[in-house]
């Protein structure tokens, strides 16, 4: 009697068992290359310039609308006469100052200075948190509040993923702002995306009255600091 048949379906049955009982069971480890995929992007705004002739450009990379591009411009104009020359000193005499220059001076890839700031220039005020009045200020030091505040993985969820909204920073920003990282975090409304998307700034702006003038507020604020950072007599060294 000829075995070699019943053989060859032995072989080929016990593959077939073996085959399936991976694809259900085993957790396989993709591939280098396929990691590599994953991690494959990058922040879309990495290498704005944080300059006074670019201004406008990255308030509407920002996500903000032309109404509030005008007003941020105006802001900042405001702030630059009244506080421009005090911003240099407050930031050699800081707190922490080879803390804050790893925060606004952009060398560090995921310390997006736009994000980054966020600590030095936002104060407690009831349940939300709102830019510091520089009138008051004497010192720029990280707030309190920072410190539970996740701004790492609330730049990375919000900017580092395919296709972000075009409004993602300024949608990031009035998140930490009124409090609602972990709606942002967990895919909640109206901090959610995908198929059934509820992204929404109006929905935001309509739950919280006052978080236009807030981040308008700290757009202004935040990009002058940065600038003069980053500036030639700046605390990034030029």
């Amino acid at each position: 009697m000829n075995l070699r048949p019943l053989m060859t379906l032995a072989t080929l049955l016990a593959l077939t068992v073996g085959i399936t009982y991976l694809l259900v069971y085993e957790d396989i480890t993709p591939l280098p290359q396929a990691i590599d995929n994953v991690h494959n992007n990058v922040d879309r705004l990495r290498d704005i310039n944080y300059v006074s002739s670019e201004r406008e450009s990255n308030f509407a990379a920002f996500g903000l609308d032309d109404g509030q591009i005008k007003r941020t411009i105006r802001k900042l104009g405001d702030l630059e006469a009244e506080h421009g020359s005090r911003i240099a000193p407050l930031l050699r005499d800081a707190s922490d100052p080879l803390e804050i220059t790893d925060d606004l001076c952009g060398k560090i890839s995921e310390r997006r200075p736009r994000y980054y700031a966020l600590p030095y220039l936002l104060e407690v005020d009831g349940t939300r948190r709102r830019p510091i009045r520089m009138r008051s200020v004497s010192m720029l030091e990280k707030g309190e509040w920072a410190a539970a505040s996740p701004i790492g993985e609330i730049y990375r969820t919000a900017e580092i993923r395919d296709e972000p909204q075009q409004d993602t920073t300024l949608m990031a920003v009035a998140a930490v702002m009124t409090r609602n990282e972990q709606a942002l975090l967990q895919n909640e409304r109206p901090w959610r995306v995908g198929s059934m998307s509820g992204w929404s700034w109006d929905d935001v702006k309509e739950k919280y009255s006052y978080i236009d003038e807030f981040v308008v507020d700290y757009f202004a604020l935040m990009h002058l600091v940065v600038e003069i950072a980053q500036s030639e007599e700046g605390i990034c060294g030029g």
